[in-house]
């Protein structure tokens, strides 16, 4: 999990300097970070990440 945690976290931080980057370009970046997926890999996860799942399939 941790791995999967710090990936997705380098997205982001990677994406937000790219953008600092480009800004005044004329160029946007956009980020797509998907929620929870009902899969093999949610059902391994923490209750707190099931429960945080359950919340969002609602929403």
């Amino acid at each position: 999990m941790a791995v999967y945690y710090a990936t997705k976290a380098y997205v982001l931080s990677f994406s937000q300097a790219v953008a600092s980057e480009i800004k005044g370009t004329g160029v946007s970046l956009t980020v797509l970070c998907p929620g929870p997926v009902n899969t093999k890999f949610l059902k391994e996860s923490s209750d707190t990440e099931l429960a945080i799942y359950r919340l969002w399939k609602n929403v």
